[in-house]
Order: structure tokens, then C-alpha cells, then sequence
């Protein structure tokens, strides 16, 4: 985690039990002295943030399919997407 976010170890070691306080993280378990956390699923935060990656992650599927299909293929997909929700 500290690699990933760029920052201090000594930061990540004060600011780990404020996130564990925050319900974002919890304790999983223990291998040896190190103790492993993982994202708390239940976590409004996590939610939010997962929905964010989520549409993000749409957003760019459709930009990639927008860039390789047709237009008369994407007209008919819209077509289809408008029967579907009818």
C-alpha cells in the first residue's frame, strides 16, 4: 500500500488505525507480527468508491466500443438498447 500510494511508511503507520476506525479497512488476520487488513465490503465508502471504478469502467468499455464500431452497427445497438426498455 505504501509503494502504491507514494507515501511514508511512518504516515501509513498513523493514519492505518484511523482508517481501521473508520470502518473503510478491518484486521483479517495475522501471519506472523504482520497483520493483514482488507476493504470492509460493508462500508458505505468502499460502496461508493467501488460504483465509482464501476462506472468509470463502463464509461471507458463504451468509448472503446464507440471507437471500433460502425455507424450503421452502433445505430442498430441503440435500437436494440431502446426494444430492451420498452
Amino acid at each position: 500500500m505504501v509503494e502504491s500510494l507514494g507515501m511514508a511508511k511512518i504516515t501509513m503507520y498513523k493514519t492505518l488505525p484511523l482508517i481501521e476506525a473508520s470502518g473503510i479497512i478491518v484486521t483479517s488476520r495475522k501471519i506472523g507480527k504482520t497483520q493483514l487488513y482488507r476493504l470492509n465490503g460493508d462500508s458505505s465508502a468502499v460502496k461508493h468508491i467501488r460504483g465509482i471504478i464501476r462506472d468509470i469502467s463502463f464509461k471507458m468499455a463504451e468509448d472503446e466500443v464507440d471507437d471500433q464500431v460502425t455507424p450503421s452497427v452502433q445505430e442498430e445497438l441503440v435500437q436494440l438498447s431502446d426494444e430492451e426498455r420498452s
